[in-house]
């Protein structure tokens, strides 16, 4: 049986999920801050990433995708809401 130290992880684990993956994106790194994903996850996922915590720092593509899925409905909602306020300041006026 060999030891636990010379055992070897054949991928990163997800932040989110967990799942490992060979493929994933570094949260902090050149594509996750292209990407903007401590501002998306930090801001609509009810986590918070920090660079200086313990836990993993990529995502895997799964999750990716499901970031940008939430992130693009959220400001969709937010965009419609406030055409909803708009059109009611003008039907009170």
């Amino acid at each position: 049986m060999g030891s636990i130290r010379k055992a070897r992880i054949p991928g990163f684990v997800c932040r989110l999920c967990t799942a490992l993956s060979r493929v994933v994106i570094h949260i902090f790194g050149n594509r996750g801050k292209k990407l903007n994903l401590v501002e998306k996850v930090n801001k609509y996922v009810p986590i918070k990433i920090s660079p200086t915590d313990s836990l993993p720092k990529a995502i895997c593509l799964k999750c990716l995708n499901r970031v940008e899925k939430n992130y693009a409905l959220m400001r969709r909602l937010a965009h419609i809401n406030w055409l909803v306020e708009i059109s009611h300041r003008r039907n009170i006026s």
